[in-house]
């Protein structure tokens, strides 16, 4: 006769009432261990952990400028609207011992000498500040390289912005805009130019550039207006002209925050970023071959009025 071996494991509490009895042929039913109960001297010990809510936590940065030649680190191969409002160059870190991002391409503008601020960590839906120089009585600030300006992409017909593209470089631009918001910072305009979209790889970043501390009516009003030119720009007939939800959309910017406006059912069918890369592809890029570039000074860069 078989021997049958029976394993006993003791008890999870005080009493019995748990125990069930095995059967005649060997199975058992479940045993359920009583709720440990833990106090201290004030009472019962909740031992269940809160629900934390999650919160953008940001911090300002104020720049200190390195007293030297920015051309000594980077080598200028474009300029970027000499002439007009709003210069900048892109530029080309000169590869060095020290140089942690040999050959990376950066924009760099020329300011009046006053204190920089931005954000303490890179966020990936601005132009982040890289660094900042201090040269002939300016300061020549150093940014992320931008992408494709949304006042080009929205004037391409083949293919045209349509509503998925807007609600995905809404949702884009508005983390980042969110960001500064965190930090105490706050866009007072923002024009199409200001919205970048990169051809490499879709990602939406914000021009914060003429971010200032935040004022007291600190509405997305000026998001809403963007957006509102956007539309005017995109050649009709258009879908986004005849949509009620980005109408709708548009005008409560005008009466929300951006942490609101961030949860706003209309950016909830939002894609991810790579989605536009072709609208960047697809917008007539002229690229400048390196070699067919006149190498110019970035002390030569005009003042901007940004």
């Amino acid at each position: 006769m078989a021997s049958r071996r029976l394993t006993i494991f003791p008890r999870t509490g005080n009493d019995v009432d748990n125990a069930s009895s095995i059967n005649g042929k060997g199975d058992s039913t479940a045993l359920s261990a009583p709720e440990r109960k833990f106090r201290s001297e004030n009472g019962p010990v909740d031992l269940k952990l809160p629900k934390l809510t999650p919160t953008l936590q940001v911090k300002r940065k104020i720049f200190t400028p390195l007293d030297e030649d920015p051309g000594k680190h980077y080598r200028c191969i474009h300029s970027v609207d000499p002439e007009g409002e709003r210069p900048y160059c892109l530029a080309q870190e000169i590869a060095s011992d020290t140089t942690e991002h040999a050959y990376r391409v950066v924009m760099i503008r020329r300011s009046p000498d006053k204190s920089v601020v931005g954000l303490d960590k890179p966020n990936p839906n601005l132009l982040n500040i890289v660094s900042v120089f201090r040269f002939q009585g300016s300061l020549f600030t150093v940014f992320d390289r931008p992408g494709l300006p949304l006042s080009e992409i929205a004037v391409s017909h083949s293919p045209q912005l349509g509503l998925a593209e807007v609600r995905t470089i809404s949702t884009e631009a508005i983390s980042g805009i969110c960001a500064l918001s965190a930090a105490g910072l706050y866009l007072s305009s923002i024009d199409v130019e200001d919205v970048t979209i990169s051809a490499s790889d879709g990602q939406v970043k914000v021009d914060r550039a003429s971010s200032q501390e935040t004022m007291a009516d600190d509405k997305a009003t000026a998001f809403g207006i963007m957006l509102d030119d956007l539309m005017s720009r995109v050649p009709g007939p258009s879908t986004l002209q005849q949509s009620d939800d980005l109408l709708a959309f548009i005008r409560y910017t005008g009466q929300t925050t951006y942490l609101e406006l961030q949860k706003d059912s209309f950016l909830k069918d939002s894609l991810p970023a790579p989605s536009l890369i072709p609208f960047v592809l697809n917008a007539q890029i002229i690229v400048l071959p390196v070699e067919h570039v006149i190498e110019t000074q970035i002390s030569e860069l005009k003042m901007s009025a940004g």
